[in-house]
């Protein structure tokens, strides 16, 4: 007893200096230990080669959904161009699907299948993205992925080539604006648009389903007839339209919605995912094949999380429902510290912010204490229903950074309980990010 009060006695004596040394023991002490199974499973991602496991568990399954836990971390957005172009060089994908908005991501599509009057380069395919959070697409990654795509279609015919589309509905204006200009839609489309115009007041920011809901029936039954219903029969540029009109229709729900509740909302547009993904596969046929880019709170199954105490869905839970897991591969990423490029809050715009390091017990702090051990900076995990007794289904905090990030508030706001091995199918730890850089920064 005398020793350790003599210890105290001198770290009093030096100050806030000896109360820092003591936090550091402290904290060393208290770092996570070594998990045995963990260990065992993790496979270092050190070459291509390393991936074959994980491609190999691609090949019976309609839909691979390929995570991230930041939307502004440049490793992820490579990581997934690199398994989406491995997959489609080495397995029959048809299309890939971005968690962005449809109407940007026709342009993109013009452009990697060459289609008739097709933007030239990949950097005017992406110039449909024009909002807050067109840096998420507008990046050397994404410029990257459209010419490789590209590469690769050309050197196939015509009806073999890989779509991108996107499956989102936030950037419903541009939708409306596009079919102004489609000669046989355009007096019902700016009928619309004044409708949504003179609904909208201060109080009431997205007008209800009326009288809008009646103008856009309107226009959506002049669509040729089965564009839903039979989509691979239509012409594509009836698709094309459709898809715009359910974009507007999934948007004024959800923001009508979000007035007054948010969980509701964010259901909403799980469901305008799902039933985009649905469009996709009955459009490219009953055999058809995908990959989906989207955010790991998406990508992962809610049910495994405390997501699923609110109610909240998610695209991967919803798919493992409906279309069965052995379809469904699920695939998170997440990283222990490093940059993201995010806003603070909305009303800044996006700059590099520096993550801190993941607080205590978290996934990504259990992770990063044994690849440091293992001296190695990125791996990767697989699971089974086996590994659900196991501490590989431990519940543990998971980091989950969108386009509005505070560094203050990380260990508060940003995390969500997860089981690990039953939110996914597969988890892939970078130890350190780096920042997306916007190609607005590099011109």
């Amino acid at each position: 007893m005398k020793r350790y009060t003599s210890i105290l006695a001198c770290l009093i004596l030096l100050g806030p200096l000896g109360f820092a040394l003591l936090s550091t023991a402290i904290a060393a002490q208290l770092s996570p230990p070594p998990q045995t199974l963990i260990t065992q499973r993790i496979i270092p991602l050190r070459q291509l080669a390393d991936f074959t496991p994980l491609l190999q568990r691609c090949c019976n399954k309609k839909l691979i959904l390929l995570g991230d836990s930041t939307h502004g971390s440049k490793e992820f957005y490579y990581l997934r161009r690199l398994l989406s172009m491995l997959l489609v060089e080495s397995q029959r994908i048809d299309f890939i699907a971005l968690e962005a908005d449809w109407c940007a991501c026709c342009a993109m599509d013009s452009y990697v299948r060459a289609l008739p009057n097709a933007p030239v380069t990949a950097s005017q395919a992406l110039q449909g993205f024009t909002n807050c959070r067109s840096w998420i697409w507008k990046n050397e990654e994404m410029i990257e992925l459209l010419e490789q795509l590209r590469s690769i279609n050309l050197q196939r015919p015509p009806q073999q080539r890989v779509a991108i589309y996107g499956i989102d509905m936030l950037d419903y204006a541009n939708s409306l604006s596009y079919l102004t200009t489609v000669a046989t839609l355009s007096a019902s489309a700016q009928e619309l648009t004044n409708c949504l115009v003179n609904s909208t007041t201060e109080h009431q920011p997205f007008p209800a389903a009326q009288p809008c809901g009646a103008v856009l029936d309107k226009l959506s039954k002049q669509i040729t007839p089965g564009a839903r219903i039979f989509p691979h029969l239509v012409a594509q540029a009836d698709f094309t339209n459709d898809q715009h009109i359910e974009v507007i229709r999934s948007a004024m729900a959800y923001y009508h919605i979000q007035t007054g509740n948010t969980v509701w909302a964010w259901n909403r547009r799980i469901n305008h995912f799902t039933n985009s993904i649905y469009q996709l596969l009955h459009r490219h046929g009953p055999t058809a094949r995908g990959i989906i880019w989207a955010h790991n709170t998406h990508v992962g199954d809610a049910r495994a999380t405390t997501m699923a105490a609110s109610e909240m869905l998610s695209l991967g839970q919803v798919l493992r429902q409906q279309v069965g897991s052995k379809q469904i591969l699920l695939v998170g990423q997440t990283s222990y510290c490093g940059t993201v490029y995010a806003c603070r809050s909305w009303n800044q715009p996006a700059a590099i912010i520096s993550v801190p390091p993941a607080v205590y017990d978290s996934t990504e702090a259990v992770l990063h204490a044994l690849m440091t051990t293992m001296r190695i900076n990125m791996g990767m995990l697989l699971f089974s229903t086996k590994d659900r007794g196991t501490e590989l289904n431990m519940p543990r905090g998971q980091r989950a950074i969108g386009v509005i990030y505070d560094p203050d508030h990380d260990a508060t706001d940003n995390y969500v309980t997860t089981k690990l091995c039953q939110r996914y199918d597969a988890m892939i730890f970078v130890d350190t990010t780096t920042a997306l850089e916007p190609l607005s920064l590099q011109e």
